[in-house]
Formats: structure tokens, C-alpha cells, sequence
């Protein structure tokens, strides 16, 4: 199984923290990538690395604008 690495970032860019797991394919590692984001609460998204591959970034969904409501 591919290592891939996790990197929740905070909307200033600064990764204070990563993961690495393994994981079976690329969608597999969405999956942990959203999982993972819930567990960070300061972060804005999850960058996803397999060695020197960016695999994805995951990002928040957008909270609807109230005035819109």
C-alpha cells in the first residue's frame, strides 16, 4: 500500500502538524483526507502527498451566507 502524508493547513498556510498512513488509492486517501480535516478544527484544508506527488487538497465546504437564507 502507497504512504500517502496529510497535511492540515490552517488559512495562513502554516501546516502546524501531518499524518502519514497508508492507504489503498487515491480514493481512499480523500476519504481520510475529509476525515481528517473534522479532526482539525482550525484547519481550512488537508494537502495530500504521496512522495513527491500532490495528490489532492481537500477543503472545507463553504458555510452558506446567511444572507442568503
Amino acid at each position: 500500500m502507497p504512504l500517502y502524508v496529510f497535511y492540515p493547513t490552517k488559512n495562513d498556510g502554516v501546516s502546524p502538524s501531518f499524518e502519514a498512513h497508508a492507504c489503498d488509492d487515491d480514493q481512499a486517501a480523500l476519504w481520510l483526507a475529509a476525515t481528517i480535516l473534522t479532526q482539525h478544527e482550525a484547519a481550512a484544508h488537508v494537502t495530500v502527498w504521496e512522495g513527491p506527488r500532490r495528490v489532492l487538497i481537500c477543503r472545507r465546504r463553504e458555510e452558506a451566507d446567511p444572507r442568503l437564507a
